[in-house]
């Protein structure tokens, strides 16, 4: 598999962006195992969506009930439906990286599959060094850390959904032959076709 092998060669050149334990360096065995470990593991995965298993505050189904109106006997379904909708808005991240992957692998990119890099999602070699892409889903959803280590670097970022209004940014994806095949109708697509091959059975 030649992916984890630039995706190793990428570590090796930038160790900065390097998700290292206690005592690893880039250069020895045990990280260089774990990285093709951690990327053959997320690249045979298929995650689908999970209802979260934590309890509702008793709290928020009295604001339900007195401040929005809903009914005792529908809170519960109200409820039910948040922890689904929670559960489809938590592997969207997911299967935004692998549809811009289904098509990004023709154009040279690299999917760093098991969050093995720091603050990138998708690395590319190029004559002068290399391109490093970081993706996420909304404007707002990058954190504090994330966006520390992307500072003073060149790594590019892009985010598909906008937080304050509605629309979304294809139109913006910073690579212009790449942005031709992807589209927010070929995202759902792909949504449905995993949905249905990966979750319905």
């Amino acid at each position: 598999m030649t992916e984890p092998n630039i995706i190793y060669e990428f570590l090796t050149a930038h160790p900065e962006l390097a998700h290292l334990r206690s005592g690893e360096t880039v250069g020895c065995d045990v990280y260089r195992n774990r990285i093709f470990n951690k990327y053959t593991k997320e690249i045979e995965a298929f995650p689908c969506p999970k209802i979260p298993q934590t309890t509702t505050d008793e709290a928020v189904e009295e604001i339900l009930n007195i401040y929005y109106g809903i009914e005792e006997g529908a809170v519960v379904n109200a409820i039910g439906i948040h922890k689904q909708a929670m559960g489809a808005e938590n592997i969207i991240g997911t299967l935004l990286e692998r549809y811009i992957d289904n098509q990004a692998s023709r154009f040279g990119w690299i999917w760093c599959a098991g969050s093995i890099v720091k603050a990138a999602d998708f690395i590319r070699k190029n004559e002068n060094g290399w391109d490093v892409l970081q993706i996420k889903n909304r404007d707002n959803s990058e954190n504090s850390s994330s966006a520390a280590i992307r500072e003073g670097t060149d790594i590019k970022k892009w985010f598909r959904t906008f937080s304050k209004r509605s629309g979304t940014n294809w139109d913006n994806f910073p690579d212009d032959k790449l942005k031709k095949v992807l589209s927010e109708k070929g995202f759902h697509q792909f949504i449905r076709d995993y949905i249905a091959s990966h979750c319905l059975k």
